[in-house]
């Protein structure tokens, strides 16, 4: 039998200059309502949303750290996976207050 492999990796394409923290905290802001409340508020929401999210998929210690990609050093290959993801499950953060 011959089997092909798919190397791609979908849903792994970021801004490989953009910090861990910047690219969840973008991802959440995009997703996240914010009608009807006070600006401040709105950052607030979006602010725990990204930092439950980071604590979620232990990404505390990377949120400094470039995501990089195969040109740009960042962070690991299973850390951008776990960025992904978390960027994913955001849509589904956004709809409940934290």
């Amino acid at each position: 039998m011959n089997f092909r492999s798919d190397t791609r990796t979908s849903g792994d394409i970021h801004f490989p200059t953009l910090k861990v923290l910047s690219t969840l905290g973008f991802a959440v802001q995009t997703k996240t309502s914010t009608k009807g409340i006070k600006h401040s508020a709105g950052l607030r929401k979006i602010n725990s949303i990204t930092e439950k999210l980071m604590q979620i998929f232990g990404l505390e210690a990377t949120k400094t750290t470039l995501v990089g990609n195969e040109f740009i050093q960042g962070i690991s290959s299973g850390e951008r996976k776990r960025v992904s993801l978390a960027e994913t499950v955001s849509l589904l953060f956004s709809h409940y207050a934290l």
